[in-house]
């Protein structure tokens, strides 16, 4: 399945203009059929929903008011949108244009494309669309807990091709709103141009992608350059992403480890702002990351802020605020009294008052926890 919007991710779509009915963008697209010869009402039960509809409006060159009856019984049917060729029609009635936006209904005009090149792309687009989210769903559903004896069949049934040596990288878009569906859908259509990388596989995870490079033992690949290269096959600025290493591997076995160090390095690499983080060089990232997925953890980490912010929304003080300080420069109290202009003695009673509202014999290790959990959330 395909959305409408993500037409515009596949190069023969550049030059289409939409004229009418934006709000329906998120339609799905689930066929590419043609209309050229039907004339009777009755005859549209050939058309389903979903269905994208393209016409050169051959049946209305000499009967304008045939566009509007057509295009109702086409909603009828609940198609997803309509694509008009401008060959007997330059630009198209008013009252169909004003329909079309009314109802929410894609409207586009193309000029010089075959509507077969067309039928072909779309379709290509689709299959391998719906290739890369059977890969998500493998993924996704090999990243939960399993058993160790499927990380090996897991590997080759996703790649095929792992031996050697490998690492893997995951990518993510700074901008919320880009997303690496949009990137597949391009890269599907010019996948022709990557049969240069036989060694790379690429699967797309929820927002992200994961990059899975493979190379003969005897080769020198930098893990780094090599990620840097293949993003600057699929972005202008490769500033455009966050990227996460994985450290070198060559055991099968440890292929679910290589995925969540790039996960994790990934997850650094957004916090910190940075373009590409190596597992290797996060140091404490290491640990802290992955207790943002333990349910356990953070029930505990949202009780001890709960405790303090309701506190300080109480008697209004700055225990949290505190903490944070006092965190940040590694328990030192003059430190933090400098930086938020208080007395130390008044840093003191703050700590005491908060120990007492912990109760945590591990006072600083805790906050330390907390502290970087509470920023790391943002993410």
């Amino acid at each position: 399945m395909l959305q409408v919007e993500e037409l515009k991710e596949i190069p023969i779509f550049q030059s289409f203009r939409l004229i009418a009915g934006a709000e329906g963008l998120g339609h799905t697209i689930a066929n590419t059929t043609r209309l050229e010869y039907e004339l009777d009402p009755d005859a549209f039960h050939v058309f389903h929903r979903g269905d994208f509809i393209l016409t050169s409006l051959f049946f209305a060159k000499d009967a304008p008011e045939l566009i509007l009856q057509s295009f109702e019984a086409l909603l009828d049917r609940e198609v997803a949108a309509i694509a008009v060729k401008t060959i007997f029609y330059q630009e198209l009635p008013e009252e169909v244009i004003r329909f079309a936006e009314q109802k929410k209904l894609p409207l586009f005009l193309f000029d010089d494309i075959s509507m077969e090149d067309i039928i072909v792309a779309v379709d290509e687009v689709m299959k391998t669309k719906e290739a890369y989210l059977s890969d998500e769903r493998l993924l996704e559903d090999f990243l939960n807990p399993h058993p160790e004896t499927r990380v090996v069949d897991f590997a080759r049934k996703l790649c095929g091709f792992v031996y050697g040596r490998y690492f893997v990288a995951c990518l993510s878009p700074v901008r919320e709103d880009r997303n690496s569906e949009a990137v597949f859908n391009r890269l599907s259509y010019r996948r022709g141009e990557r049969k240069g990388d036989p060694q790379i596989r690429l699967v797309k995870y929820g927002s992200r992608m994961v990059l899975i490079y493979n190379f003969l033992a005897e080769q020198d690949i930098e893990p780094y350059r090599a990620a840097e290269v293949w993003l600057q096959g699929i972005s202008e600025n490769i500033r455009e992403y966050r990227c996460g290493l994985s450290e070198i591997h060559t055991d099968l076995i440890r292929f679910d480890t290589a995925l969540e160090q790039a996960l994790t390095a990934n997850a650094a690499a957004r916090f910190r702002g940075s373009l590409c983080e190596r597992y290797r060089d996060i140091d404490i990232y290491q640990f802290l990351l992955p207790l943002l997925e333990d349910k356990t953890v953070i029930a505990e980490y949202r009780r001890v802020v709960r405790t303090l912010q309701e506190y300080d929304s109480r008697y209004h003080s700055e225990l949290f605020r505190t903490l944070q300080v006092y965190v940040k420069h590694h328990g030192k109290i003059s430190a933090a009294a400098e930086e938020l202009y208080q007395h130390a003695n008044t840093i003191r009673y703050r700590l005491q008052k908060a120990e007492e509202l912990i109760q945590t014999e591990y006072f600083y290790e805790t906050m330390f926890l907390v502290m970087h959990l509470y920023e790391l959330q943002t993410l």
